[in-house]
């Protein structure tokens, strides 16, 4: 079946390079991008915001951090429109997943110091989040050229980020947020190779398809 599906995919990408390489072409592509403005954004954010409703633990919700959050990659799947050759209109939409553990700790001493009692680094395990991240993006790509096995270009795109997130406490609670934030990438320095039609492609610079975003795309 993948040797059928594969060879039907090269057929399709050689029999349509002529119209790929004219000038007015559709472009798809799937990539697998690392280190995101997602993770960027929890990092610096203050995620002692995003415990609403977790009232019913015996410690106070203003202490409560997020240790230990690890992210999936960022897939994304795009859609691009060249009325001509060096100008692409399209839309990004991009998914990334994220999993920690929430504790209670560090700021516990300053509730606690005034009675004598020391936390120090201790972190005191009160459940765990679950996040995820669907972004969509409006994208504006410039070729600074195309040859028929290597190309060059830059792209850009903004857009919004919609949050959902889980969190699920040790005394049974759970708890769903949602969010909605700005997104953005900026790729100035983006390739692609392969016959005019079939291309894998490298994308490198800052956004929430990541710092670097590879795959393959199909211009038809």
């Amino acid at each position: 079946m993948k040797k059928i599906l594969l060879s039907g995919l090269m057929l399709l990408a050689l029999t349509s390079s002529q119209n790929a390489f004219a000038g007015k072409h559709h472009e798809f592509g799937f990539g697998y991008g690392l280190i995101t403005h997602n993770q960027v954004a929890e990092f610096a954010s203050d995620v002692k915001t995003n415990f609403d409703g977790a009232t019913s633990l015996n410690v106070s919700k203003d202490v409560f951090e997020v240790d230990d959050l690890e992210f999936s990659g960022s897939y994304s799947f795009h859609y691009v429109f060249h009325p001509i050759n060096f100008l692409g209109i399209g839309l990004i939409g991009s998914y990334q997943t994220s999993e920690g553990d929430v504790v209670a700790g560090g700021d516990l001493d300053d509730v606690f110091s005034s009675f004598g009692f020391s936390f120090g680094d201790l972190d005191l395990p009160v459940g765990s989040v679950k996040n995820k991240y669907i972004t969509i993006m409006p994208q504006l790509s410039l070729s600074w050229f195309d040859l028929k096995v290597f190309s060059m270009y830059s792209k850009f795109a903004i857009g919004y980020t919609f949050l959902k997130s889980e969190y699920d406490y040790v005394d049974g609670g759970s708890v769903k947020n949602s969010d909605k934030r700005f997104a953005l990438q900026i790729s100035p320095i983006s390739f692609e190779a392969g016959i005019p039609a079939l291309r894998l492609f490298a994308e490198f610079g800052y956004g929430n398809q990541g710092i670097v975003n590879m795959g393959v795309k199909l211009r038809l």
